[in-house]
């Protein structure tokens, strides 16, 4: 009898380990298919978490919320294109207005998609385990900050083998905002950094900065935090009867704005020094004053027209950092006051040095009056037909006429002289010139002073236009001070009266005037002028329009728009 054939054990353990494998080839495929397609897709929820966080930040600064909101919403939208048709903006809960609510998450789901907009943004929602305090020195407030959050849920191929059937993916973005100082210019730019009163607006005066047709918003801004105010000032103020100031448009989608360093972010309404809600609410203030968000000091003019590696401090207080530009851009002012100096005839300069005319004078080309006191009375006429002047010391023009660059032959400078002042202290122009005070300043009384494409440079001195004058006064079109009307950092006082006839164009900049007191015309005057000083005074009675030239004008950097996270 045969014996049975013995018995396999091993039969069939290949399908199973084949099954083994087959699982870890599942759960390999698993890993290398679907947590691929998490990595693309989170990529695409990254990308499109930063543009739309971009996107709010350009208007997030503008006092208006939730129009950077919808920003961000519209930008997912052309961006998410698996996001539904039907998806609806989740920005119908964010303030209108310029509000700092509590941080507030405002969600709204379509299809696979969750789209999360956070504002503001509070510094722990931002903390870093690595940075100790919370948010960093360059993120901003809460209030200018926005987060943009994209979702996405996703089948898994093969990751139900292993028990997964969706995985989510996730991009987010905070923004920090840019302000509206960043694209606007200022028509009065104050420089106190810690006083008040640095905007003055009385008796009566009502001015108008900006206009509306066309459209030009306005733009105030103070640098003063308030900290030496006492308890009755305010670093803005508006008073007297009939006492009006605004930045226009006050209402609609473009809007004006006053911007006060003192006014906390997020207020909407004054409080402490920075500015009396009753100017707000009787209408003598509008709009409402938003934060400045930071100083606007006087460094973007330093840097336009006097460009250098190093400032000294602001009043021994504010630093005023170094110009991005120097070595390749001149220090114009700095270069003008070496050129001509403190003492003698400039090179190439004729002298002049009848001190008190008594007969019309018409003098060509360039001047240096060497004149204690250069005086123009009973009705003298003095006019400067061309070329540039420089004076020893101060002018004085009572019941007369003093015209400066009138009737320049030279319809442009020379190639040379187009971006330097260096080489060039002798060249002129229709459009372009320059006066010169070594000491003194000037002084107009009943009299008409015509400064035609001229920048004044005072060393020393002020300027003082009595009521009754006529004042026309533009900076030059072309050449290193195009744009530029008066630089002088004396601490003089600075009036130009009520009643005075005004034609006005270009940057008056006097940093230290304490202050520049600017008086109404006579009838309502559009002066295409930048005031930038250390405090501004406006009173008289009659109407007062500002609103400078935004080709030439001076900007307000802002911090810019940047994803800080």
């Amino acid at each position: 009898m045969r014996r049975a054939a013995p018995v396999d054990r091993e039969q069939g353990a290949v399908i199973v380990l084949f099954a083994l494998v087959l699982v870890a080839l599942m759960a390999m495929a698993a890993l290398v298919v679907d947590i691929g397609q998490q990595r693309v897709t989170r990529h695409e929820n990254q990308s499109a978490a930063d543009l739309a966080a971009l996107a709010a930040g350009e208007v997030l600064g503008d006092g208006r919320p939730r129009a950077a909101c919808e920003a961000a919403w519209s930008t997912l939208r052309s961006n998410l294109t698996g996001l539904p048709a039907t998806a609806t903006s989740p920005c119908g809960g964010v303030p209108a207005t310029a509000t700092c609510p509590t941080p507030t998450d405002h969600v709204t789901t379509a299809g696979r998609y969750a789209v999360t907009i956070r504002f503001p943004v509070s510094d722990a929602d931002i903390a870093d385990p690595r940075r100790a305090g919370g948010a960093g020195a360059h993120d901003g407030d809460p209030c200018y900050r926005m987060r943009v959050t994209v979702t996405r849920v996703n089948p898994t191929f093969f990751g139900g083998v292993l028990g997964v059937g969706e995985l989510r993916a996730q991009g987010s973005a905070v923004v920090r905002g840019s302000p509206t100082v960043s694209s606007r210019i200022p028509a009065l730019w104050l420089l106190d950094p810690t006083g008040c009163v640095t905007l003055d607006v009385q008796g009566g005066a009502q001015v108008t900065v900006g206009t509306t047709s066309p459209l030009v918003e306005g733009y105030i801004v103070s640098d003063s935090d308030g900290t030496t105010c006492n308890s009755n000032q305010r670093t803005v103020d508006v008073g007297g009867s009939g006492s009006r100031l605004q930045a226009v448009p006050t209402i609609g989608a473009s809007t004006g704005a006053v911007a006060l360093h003192a006014l906390p972010a997020g207020a909407t309404a004054c409080t402490g020094v920075a500015c009396e809600p009753a100017d707000v609410a009787g209408g003598l203030l509008a709009p409402q004053p938003i934060n400045a968000y930071r100083c606007a000091t006087r460094a973007p003019v330093d840097h336009r027209f006097d460009c250098k590696a190093s400032y000294p401090l602001y009043r021994s207080l504010v630093p005023v950092p170094a110009c991005p530009d120097a070595g390749t851009r001149p220090a114009h002012v700095t270069n003008l006051r070496a050129a001509i100096g403190t003492t003698g005839t400039p090179a190439g300069y004729q002298v002049l040095t009848n001190c008190a005319p008594g007969t019309d004078l018409e003098i060509s080309g360039n001047v240096y009056v060497d004149c204690n006191d250069f005086k123009l009375t009973s009705g003298v006429a003095v006019h400067f037909t061309g070329g540039n002047v420089v004076f020893r010391n101060k002018v004085t023009v009572n019941n007369s006429t003093l015209t400066i660059n009138g009737t320049n032959p030279d319809s442009s400078l020379p190639t040379s002289c187009a971006a330097t002042i260096s080489g060039c202290t002798r060249e002129s122009s229709d459009g372009a010139a320059f006066v010169y005070f070594r000491q003194g300043g000037l002084t107009v009384s009943n009299a008409t002073v015509r400064l035609h494409h001229a920048f004044v440079y005072e060393e020393a001195g002020g300027v003082d236009v009595g009521s009754g004058s006529i004042m026309e006064w533009s900076a030059p079109e072309e050449g290193p001070f195009a744009g530029l009307a008066l630089w002088s950092e004396q601490g003089s006082r600075y009036t130009i009266s009520a009643g005075v006839q005004l034609g006005m164009s270009g940057t008056y900049f006097t940093p230290n005037a304490n202050p520049f007191d600017l008086g109404g015309g006579a009838t309502p005057t559009i002066q295409h002028a930048q005031f930038v000083t250390y405090r501004l005074k406006i009173a008289g009675g009659a109407a007062l329009g500002i609103s400078p030239d935004p080709e030439t004008a001076v900007p307000v950097p802002g911090p810019g728009v940047a994803l800080i996270r």
